[in-house]
Parts: C-alpha cells; structure tokens; sequence
C-alpha cells in the first residue's frame, strides 16, 4: 500500500506481491508472479499535474506516472500493477491517497457486487391502459442482471425476456404512519381517489387533483408495485412536470425493482384510456434509484413544441395500425377531454367521437360537413 511520508511531498509504499498476465500470445498467456520491496521517501515526478499513480511493472520496479486524469488507461490497467493513486491539486504536497488497486482475487464476485449496487438495467416491460376501465396491462421486455435467468437458459444467465400480460395484478405500497410501509393485497384496479400523506391511512384526493402512482417492476417475480402518490397537483401537465421532483418516499423493498411508469391520474377517473382521466408516463431508468428519462410526447413538448420538417424525411406520417381504415388515427381534444375533430385511416374528418361525416375536399383542401 502507499502511503504520505513524514515529509508530505513524498511517499512510500510497503513491500507486496501481485500479479501481470502477459496476453501477448492470446492463445496461450502467461502469469507473472511479481514480488516488491518497500519503497521510502519517493518524489512527486511533476506538482504541475494533479495526479500521480503509483504502480509496479512486471519486474518488480516501481513506477511513478504523472497525469491530469485519475482514471489509469486499460493497457496500464492490463500490463502493470495499479497500487494507489497521490492527489496533489496544491502543487506543493499530497493531500490525498486514492484506492484504485484492481485485485487479483474474487474479481468476478466484485463485478457482481457493482452489478447489484446499480440494480437491473430494464428494456421495457411499463404498464399502460388496459381499456375503458381502471385494469393496467404489461408491455413486454428485458431485463439483465448477473444470473437471473440462469435456472431458464444456461447459455443466456444473465437476461430474462420478460412477456407482455394483460389486466395484471399488483400490489400498492404507502407509508404506515411509523416509519414503515403497508403493502397490500393483490388488487387489479387503480385507486384513483386516495393518495398517501404519510399518515398510516390514504386520504381523499381533493376534487379536480391529480396525484402521481409510480409503477415498478419486480423481474424475479415478474410482478408490479405501485406506490400511492404522496402529492396533489391541479393538472396532469403540472403531474407531469413533478415526477422526478416530488420528494416520493418509496419502500425500501423497491429497491429490487424498476421504476417503469408513472401513472397521472385525475380523481374520479373511471377509465384509464382517456388524458382527461389518465396519462402514462414511461420511465427509462437503468435501476429503481438511477437517474431516469421521461419518453412521453407531453415531455418532448415540453422542451420544444416545433417540429420541422426535411427534404429527406419528408411529412410527419401517422400510420393506421388497427383493425380497419375506418379506425381514427388523430382526434383532437377540447380542455375537457373530448374529442372534436377526428382523421381517420381513410382520410376523412369528423366532428365528435363516433363515426366520421362528411368528406374532404383534396383539391381545396376544405372540410365538407
């Protein structure tokens, strides 16, 4: 190890032993054993520089390299022995000896440690509507964690594909008043009229609110959590905006799953299907405490509501996935919610929310009713 001499512009390192591998010869690579002596009384090469890392090469030599950089490359990182690193940001002496020691021994248990501290790196598998109801569905995905699919496929232990389910089950979380967490029964239905004030009890939702109910997915047991909104909020633009700074406290439980969705829903909402009711918001995050990024249309509006188009690339196109031409692609909505004016896959406009009147004239480009 190394460490700051009586005089704290040098340093000394204690005698040690370590290993190099040469992979010169991929096909057949060699171990060096390498032995040191202690080191005393060693000079900073250059105070210019805020680093020094101090390492051993294959003979046993030490070597002392001066950067701007704390992070050793990885031809160093594969051809020396990394002992510390020396912080010196003064200029005159060091104030600071950094470990980045990379260990011979157990170095696959500590990848999986760091695995683990991260969480699940998740593709996918968000909650959205179910239909004209309060049900939720799964959207299918991936999840990758060290060997959570080992007992399903050998060859892949790492990444479970995780299918898609409707009407699915789940539990709701929210704070029990002492510090702790009530987690409930299995439920299928959203509650949209109670939130969490971290009482012990859910309260009313105040008419005409909106709170904000953060699904996570749990990939060993293939289930959602949904924790209660713990705020109220007069609109789901003003929901949308407070996902990641509402102060939420989550069940630590939660930990080993993935915030996937936030789910924005108006009390009184009888339906999910409808933005007057409900807005899912998906959440791409690589673990549940991750910094994460909001994919939604609301958000990319947020930060510039043009959009222009390019020769290239042509008209913005919306495309007629469903079952028929008849199906409505666009619809616009009043501030109610309800839908005024709608294009179908055939082209044609109409007013309201059954099945378009009227025609479009191409040639002058003016509705008809």
């Amino acid at each position: 190890m190394v460490t700051i001499n009586v005089d704290p512009t040098k340093f000394d390192v204690s005698a040690g032993t370590g290993v190099v591998y040469d992979w010169s010869n991929p096909a057949s690579p060699s171990k060096i054993n390498v032995s040191w002596g202690a080191f005393t009384a060693q000079t900073i090469p250059d105070f210019t520089k805020p680093f020094t890392t101090v390492e051993i090469d294959s003979t046993g030599a030490l070597v002392k390299v001066s950067s701007s950089s704390s992070d050793a490359t990885p031809s160093v990182r594969r051809s020396k022995i990394v002992l510390n690193l020396l912080q010196h940001f003064g200029g005159t002496q060091i104030e600071s000896v950094l470990n980045v020691v990379q260990l011979a021994y157990n170095s696959t248990a500590a990848l999986i440690d760091y695995a683990y501290e991260n969480g699940v790196i998740n593709k996918g598998n968000g909650a959205t509507f179910n239909g004209a109801n309060l049900n939720i569905n799964k959207l299918s995905g991936t999840s990758t964690l060290p060997y959570i699919n080992y007992p399903t496929d050998i060859n892949s232990p790492s990444k479970r594909i995780n299918s898609s389910g409707t009407t699915v089950a789940f539990n709701y979380n929210y704070r029990n008043g002492s510090g702790g967490f009530t987690i409930t029964a299995n439920t299928s239905l959203i509650t949209p009229d109670v939130y969490d004030t971290g009482t012990g009890t859910p309260v009313a939702v105040s008419n005409n609110k909106w709170t904000i109910q953060r699904v996570y997915y749990f990939p060993q047991s293939d289930k959602f959590g949904v924790v209660l909104g713990q705020a109220e909020y007069s609109s789901s633009t003003d929901a949308q905006a407070a996902i990641f700074t509402e102060n939420s406290i989550i069940n630590p439980l939660s930990e080993s799953g993935t915030f996937v969705t936030a789910i924005l829903v108006k009390k009184g909402a009888t339906v999910l299907n409808s933005t007057a009711s409900a807005v899912f918001q998906t959440i791409t995050t690589g673990s549940s405490s991750g910094g994460a990024t909001s994919t939604s249309l609301q958000s990319a509006y947020n930060v510039n509501p043009l959009i222009t188009t390019t020769t290239a690339l042509g008209a913005v196109t919306h495309r007629r996935g469903s079952a028929a031409d008849t199906d409505v692609v666009f619809e616009i909505e009043n501030g109610a919610g309800t839908a005024t004016n709608v294009i179908t896959g055939l082209g044609w406009h109409g007013i309201g929310t059954g099945t378009p009147t009227g025609s479009l004239d191409v040639s002058a480009t003016v509705y008809n009713p």
